[in-house]
């Protein structure tokens, strides 16, 4: 799978998995959802689930809390300067060449898969309204890429009740 293939999938993802509401509750339920599908791996893991800039649900089984928590903060800035998900802007300074003035910057972005927007359904995502769309972002830390995406889409997948395209295994 070539990179424009592999950002066409991830797009896709972002259009399939996306909440009629996400509230608190959704919030704290989502994350629980999550680090459960995390704990069936031995890595520690941090998941954190924000609505807007307020951590709604946080969780880490990791000893290296301090570290996982300035990823999962670094990937949701990522994903609100870029409008998608971590893994998106993954393939894109990796494969493509692009976004090397963000990932440059490693104390405000996290360039590591596992970060995903949350929306609501409505209007079709566009490059317009792709950042301004964002209500929140689940990010999980702690596996390699791109596993830490594909356990974030599966609990989206279980929460929703829907199905997204299978997450490359190769970034």
């Amino acid at each position: 799978m070539d990179a424009r293939e592999m950002l066409e999938l991830l797009e896709r993802q972002e259009e399939l998995l996306r909440f009629d509401s996400f509230t608190n509750q959704d919030a704290r339920r989502l994350g629980n959802i999550l680090a459960d599908i995390a704990a069936e791996n031995p890595t520690p893991t941090t998941v954190r689930v924000c609505i807007g800039d307020t951590v709604v649900f946080q969780y880490t089984d990791s000893p290296e809390e301090d570290v996982r928590l300035g990823w999962v903060s670094r990937k949701y800035n990522l994903i609100r300067k870029t409008g998608h998900s971590s893994m998106h802007a993954c393939v894109r300074n990796r494969k493509l060449g692009e976004l090397a003035e963000l990932a440059a910057d490693t104390d405000t972005y996290g360039f590591g898969c596992g970060g995903f927007p949350i929306r609501l359904k409505g209007e079709p995502l566009t490059e317009e309204n792709s950042v301004s769309s964002i209500i929140g972002c689940v990010a999980l830390s702690g596996l390699p890429d791109p596993q830490d995406h594909d356990l974030v889409v599966r609990a989206l997948e279980q929460f929703l009740g829907a199905s997204a395209p299978k997450t490359p295994e190769v970034l």
